[in-house]
């Protein structure tokens, strides 16, 4: 009877692949379970195994063809013998045992007169062989038991790997019980032994349940994004006890190796549920860009000592202030968006929030209606809401009502990020570590100051276009302090 083997299920969104190699060859006899082909999607590069076991009759498909899903991959001819047959046959004599079936043509006679002398010359040896052959089919599951049933020689017709005398492939690693009853090719087999992946862990998305590396890969993700800590192994987890060499007496250990937990402060609770919220809520789109600072640098270094020695005059009252200009100049930045109001809300003030690192995380305090402020008011303001909020002494209060945020990256280093918005504001600028460059300036190459900038916003809000424009607005007031000066 003609048996067709199909393409199973490759997955979900899947439909085709590409055939990279053929593991068969007409006449072959194989197994069910047996890989027959290995394909390629946009994913990986998995092994087909086959539906059913049988002699290859024809081969439908070549290498460098795309198959789909249900698509016939090879003809076979059912392999001779029902599985009744080769129940009654494990209660027959070993003769019989090792004698090829009479549906075997290829079976030569004179391995069966080989075998009939080699049993009259040691009857107790071949009846302690039974006894051994017997107890081992007891333990294995019913395709194994048909190979110790009937193995017929290696011809060229009958290309099959070198056998023990347990009747498994030589070439395969050997698996318990367990193992073989889970729906997996070897190739999977091996590539999970080789991750650490417990198959019987791992839930089969392909055609009856079977594993395939996709699986694998995705039992992975779940693991490394914390599916493990519902108390349940995972199935990268062992179900022994974690290896106790590095841990100190009393240490808390997970399946690797000792560990520490710190109960998460409010501070950092207040920042991943804010962050959360942002990432989860907003499209973010970041516009990089630099401004060149050189001029603006040279007035900051002469007027630097003008404030005195208790207030540090920094870049970052001359930002705070051309930010302030450019957000007046394009107010949909300085906005919120209230999609349950149905409104887009205009803020007619300026508050800009300066984000602080310290010793407890990144708290951003609030400078209230930075607008009609100079560069020595904001200076002073600058420096003491940043003391304050490293000491600590800061109210709930001095972190709400911003309506645009800068954070300063070039502190401790960096040139470009993709800042998180301050939610419910609607754009955060980043500043990065500035930095003599080459540049084109006046028709000649010069060392030129340059200050890299990362410009996050809300695509819902604010367009491309919008963004591009406000940032070439901030640049030109960065880059010739006189207009950021005649601004005031």
């Amino acid at each position: 009877m003609a048996i067709e083997v199909k393409l199973p299920d490759l997955g979900e969104g899947v439909d085709s692949a590409e055939v990279i190699n053929v593991m068969v060859e007409v006449g072959d006899s194989i197994q069910a379970e047996q890989s027959i082909l290995e394909i390629e999607t946009d994913k990986a590069s998995v092994e087909v195994p086959s539906s059913d076991a049988g002699k290859v009759s024809k081969i439908h498909v070549d290498v460098g063809d795309t198959v789909s899903t249900g698509e016939t991959i090879l003809t076979l001819e059912a392999a001779s013998g029902s599985d009744t047959d080769k129940e009654e046959s494990t209660d027959e004599p070993e003769s019989k045992d090792r004698q090829a079936p009479a549906e075997t043509p290829e079976q030569p006679e004179q391995e069966s007169k080989g075998e009939a002398e080699d049993e009259e010359a040691a009857p107790d040896e071949a009846e302690q062989d039974e006894a051994e052959t017997e107890a081992s089919a007891e333990s294995k599951p019913q395709h194994e038991q048909a190979e110790l049933e009937a193995e017929p020689e290696e011809t060229d017709a009958n290309k099959q790997p070198p056998t023990d005398k347990a009747g498994a492939s030589a070439t395969m690693p050997s698996v318990s019980t367990a193992d073989t009853d889970i729906a997996a090719s070897p190739r999977v087999r091996k590539l999970a032994r080789q991750l650490g992946v417990d198959l019987r862990r791992v839930k089969g998305t392909s055609g009856g349940g079977r594993i395939t590396e996709d699986d694998l890969y995705a039992a992975i993700r779940d693991h490394n994004i914390g599916d493990g800590l519902s108390g349940e192994p995972t199935a990268l987890q062992s179900t022994e006890q974690p290896a106790k060499a590095d841990q100190a007496e009393g240490q808390d250990a997970d399946a690797w190796g000792p560990i520490r937990r710190e109960r998460i402060s409010k501070v950092r609770a207040t920042i991943a549920r804010k962050m959360h919220e942002s990432w989860t809520t907003i499209p973010h789109v970041t516009h990089f860009d630099e401004a060149d600072i050189t001029e603006l640098d040279e007035f900051r270094q002469e007027r630097k000592g003008d404030l005195g020695k208790d207030v540090k005059l920094t870049l970052m009252p001359f930002v705070v202030r051309a930010v302030a200009e450019a957000l007046k100049q394009h107010s949909k930045v300085n906005a919120s968006l209230d999609l349950d109001g149905g409104e887009i809300i205009y803020h007619d003030y300026v508050s800009i929030g300066i984000a602080v690192d310290t010793d407890r995380g990144l708290v951003v305090p609030v400078l209230r209606h930075v607008a009609g402020k100079g560069i020595a008011q904001l200076a002073k303001e600058i420096n003491d809401l940043a003391a304050r909020t490293r000491d600590g002494d800061f109210s709930v209060e001095d972190l709400r009502g911003g309506t645009f945020t800068i954070s300063n990256q070039g502190a401790v280093g960096g040139a470009y990020a993709t800042p998180i918005i301050n939610y419910p504001e609607s754009a955060i600028l980043l500043l990065g570590r500035g930095g003599p460059q080459p540049r084109v300036h006046d028709g000649e190459i010069e060392q030129r100051l340059i200050m890299p900038l990362s410009f996050s916003y809300d695509h819902r809000l604010i367009d491309g276009a919008n963004a591009g424009r406000f940032v070439n607005t901030l640049k030109d007031l960065l880059q010739y302090p006189g207009k950021l000066l005649l601004s005031l």
